[in-house]
C-alpha cells in the first residue's frame, strides 16, 4: 500500500494537473464515500478500505489509455464496489482496463470479455 504523500487531499492532487471536472468528481466521490471530512487526515490513519478507495480514486482520475487493476474491490463494501464499478464503466469508453479480481459481481454488465480461471483451465466469456 504505497502512497506518495501524507494526506488524502495531497494524494489526490499529486501528479499531473487535473481538469476542474475531474477534481469535482473526486470531491463528489469523497462525499459519497464518507471521506470528505478526512482530507487532512494522514493516509496511514485511514482504514484499509478507505486506503483502497483513495488508491482507486487516484488511478481512475488519471487520463491513461490503459490501466491494470489488481483486486480493486478487495476490502471495499458493496456500496463502494458499485460506485467504482460505475466509474470504471464510464471511463471504459476512452480507457482500456485489465482487471484481476475474485469479485466478479461488481463487473457484471461492464466487461466486454472475461477470462476465467477455474479448475486449472482458462475459459473466455464474452460480456
Amino acid at each position: 500500500k504505497q502512497f506518495v504523500t501524507l494526506t488524502l487531499a495531497d494524494e489526490l492532487a499529486f501528479g499531473p494537473a487535473l481538469p476542474a471536472a475531474v477534481r469535482e468528481k473526486q470531491q463528489a466521490a469523497l462525499a459519497y464515500l464518507g471521506l470528505a471530512e478526512k482530507q487532512t487526515t494522514s493516509l496511514y490513519q485511514l482504514s484499509e478500505g478507505q486506503k483502497k478507495m483513495v488508491q482507486l480514486m487516484t488511478m481512475l482520475s488519471l487520463d491513461l489509455s490503459f490501466l491494470l487493476l489488481d483486486e480493486p474491490f478487495s476490502g471495499l463494501d458493496d456500496r463502494a464496489c458499485q460506485y467504482f464499478a460505475a466509474w470504471i464503466k464510464a471511463k471504459s469508453a476512452t480507457q482500456a482496463f485489465l482487471i484481476v479480481t475474485h469479485r466478479l459481481v461488481p463487473l457484471a454488465g461492464i466487461s466486454q470479455q472475461q477470462v476465467l480461471l477455474a479448475n486449472q483451465r482458462l475459459q473466455v466469456v464474452q460480456g
